[in-house]
């Protein structure tokens, strides 16, 4: 038996994918694999390269929606399915920058407990933090130590304030 397809570590439940341009979907799966990625009614098929495992497939752009999806990457008979749920499409920013753009609400934010406490009411409003490191050459796989989240009181207090803010 094979193991299902694999998605590249930007992709999980709870995700935004950008409105108005086509999506790029990428992982790994066996070599040479054939694969089927569905998405919103539309569904595109590839093979796993030969001889690395890597895939992507471009889906059509969509507009902004606030209706949840599912994204579904599926291999051959053997090898099972990969879902990604809660999936919306609309405006992702990336905040990047020095200390100011890394501040969390922890850090003693003005009304910084105020807006922990009501960021629930925003549940079109999605996070996710990566890794900073410096590499001096463009990297394979981004390099992510959390997950795609919602908002809630919990998890905005080691959010970027700027970003939340912002969003």
């Amino acid at each position: 038996a094979s193991a299902a397809p694999q998605l590249s570590t930007a992709f999980s439940d709870h995700m935004v994918l950008q409105r108005d341009r086509p999506i790029r979907v990428w992982g790994t799966a066996d070599r040479g694999e054939k694969l089927t990625v569905r998405f919103d009614g539309e569904c595109v098929t590839t093979n796993a390269d030969k001889k690395t495992g890597r895939w992507l497939v471009t889906l059509g752009a969509r507009p902004a929606s606030s209706e949840p999806k599912t994204l579904v990457v599926e291999g051959g008979a053997d090898s099972g399915r990969t879902t990604v749920g809660d999936v919306l499409v609309g405006d992702v920013w990336l905040v990047t920058g020095q200390s100011n753009m890394e501040m969390t609400f922890r850090w003693g934010v003005v009304d910084g407990d105020l807006v922990q406490a009501n960021a629930s009411r925003y549940p079109l409003i999605r996070a996710m933090k990566s890794n900073w490191t410096y590499r001096t050459a463009p990297q394979a796989e981004p390099n992510l130590r959390y997950r795609w989240y919602l908002p809630a009181q919990a998890n905005v207090a080691e959010t970027s304030a700027i970003g939340w803010m912002f969003a």
